[in-house]
């Protein structure tokens, strides 16, 4: 473990052992304090009370609720609609512009909005509409327009001022201090409750139709089953911060999968071509491809997990110790800032055969890497709180890469050749400069 000093005096631990890890995150979290809380007050004050930033027994109770309905198959099978009609639309786009750079992070986030629209909140963001006018210029980005994205965005980029404010417990003066931070918190308030009011409505108007449910509607509905509990539904204003947890964990994650994914395939021509070869012996080599097919890719499957572990979308994960305790053998005093790196984790060679090599083949036939550690591998956390939507994530992340790689060989643009890309994190894993790629149709 390594200890320091941050602002204002307060105290870090920063966990790089797997046993320290397993004990913070298989520690009871549905208890009233947890000794191992998530104590994130300025995500709280941007996301409001959901999954992401609810601690114990109040979290517990909307993991409940929840739950049900991301394992509900009709979800599977609205991706598996939507999807691979989106995915059409985005291939013809970059047809028109083939060898053309592309903004890959960019493009992800337009395309990963308008599935978590659709899917989750029977919302449309109407990014596809941008990849028709991205074809028809020179740009190398796709601007989102939508007030509910803009909002969110513009709330949660990174501030020296905001996080200040944050540590010393007076958010309240930055409405004066950082006025177009606090608009911007107003404006995606507002465009959350108008997401979810249309959602109501098209709840309450649904009638005898068979049309699938958005994850929204299936909310609506969903209740604790717990005999004798109380609050079995979510509130009106409970579904307002889960709408805002869900857009940033269901589509900036998984935008930030896509692009980490197509940036390893530039760089392991070689693993491409692999992909390429299970991708073709598993689906139609036209027309779209579904979860029936790739379900039964199992070298794809591996290249996904590899792009996991070296380029995880979320870098690190944050608890505040609730009560004194002990981790592997150090006293912890209550109040302590604990840090666990995923990103180291992820390339130590404790846990690790050659960690920094893309070895997509220590996932296949069964069999991990020797060294392997559970808790040394963290793409969706662990432990009662790892993450709810990770096989909805991983659903949508193949069903948007499988046509990708069928129809386009992916390199990386000429002008980053020589460039180093440094890799930064706030919400999600990024680089800078961005990742700009080249899409050339397969012949």
């Amino acid at each position: 473990m390594l200890h320091y000093t941050g602002i204002l005096g307060k105290q870090f631990i920063c966990v790089l052992d797997a046993d320290g890890v397993k004990k913070i995150l298989s520690d009871n979290a549905t208890v009233a304090r947890p000794v191992f809380a998530k104590g994130l007050p300025g995500l709280k004050k941007m996301l409001g009370d959901g999954l992401i930033t609810l601690d114990g027994s109040d979290w517990h109770r909307h993991r409940k609720i929840i739950q049900p309905s991301f394992n509900n198959q009709v979800l599977k099978v609205a991706l598996d609609t939507c999807i691979p009609d989106f995915m059409d639309q985005m291939i013809a786009a970059w047809k028109e512009r083939p060898g053309s750079d592309i903004d890959i992070s960019s493009h992800m986030s337009a395309l990963t909005l308008d599935v978590v629209g659709k899917v989750v909140f029977s919302h449309d963001f109407n990014s596809m509409e941008l990849f028709d006018e991205w074809s028809k210029n020179e740009s190398k980005e796709v601007k989102l327009k939508d007030p509910l994205i803009n909002g969110l965005y513009a709330t949660l980029s990174p501030s020296v001022l905001r996080m200040l404010l944050m540590n010393l417990y007076i958010n309240e003066l930055e409405k004066f201090l950082v006025p177009q931070s606090y608009k911007a918190q107003l404006a995606l308030d507002q465009a959350v409750k108008s997401v979810v009011a249309n959602a109501r409505l098209k709840h309450n108007d649904r009638g005898s139709t068979t049309k699938p449910k958005c994850l929204l509607e299936l909310l609506f509905d969903a209740e604790d089953s717990e005999p004798g509990s109380r609050n079995k539904n979510l509130s009106h204003k409970e579904l307002e911060d889960e709408t805002k947890t869900f857009l940033v964990a269901g589509h900036e994650t998984t935008s930030t999968l896509c692009s980490w994914a197509i940036y390893c395939l530039t760089q392991h021509p070689h693993l491409q071509k692999l992909v390429l070869e299970d991708i073709m012996e598993h689906a139609p080599k036209d027309g779209q491809i579904t979860l029936k097919s790739i379900e039964k890719m199992t070298y794809f499957d591996a290249f996904v997990k590899e792009v996991l572990r070296l380029y995880p979308p979320v870098g690190m994960i944050v608890r505040r110790v609730g009560q004194s305790t002990n981790i592997l053998g150090e006293n912890i005093p209550k109040a302590t800032r604990i840090m666990i790196p995923i990103h180291l984790l992820h390339r130590d060679p404790k846990y690790w055969t050659e960690p920094k090599s893309f070895k997509p083949e220590r996932w296949l036939n069964g069999t991990k890497d020797p060294k392997f550690n559970r808790f040394a591998y963290l793409p969706f956390s662990a432990g009662l709180r790892n993450c709810i939507g990770q096989r909805f994530g991983m659903w949508e992340a193949k069903l948007i890469l499988a046509p990708i790689i069928r129809e386009f060989e992916m390199t990386i643009s000429p002008t980053l050749d020589g460039v180093d890309l440094k890799l930064v994190s706030f919400i999600s894993l990024k680089s800078v400069p961005p990742v700009l790629v080249c899409a050339n149709p397969r012949s």
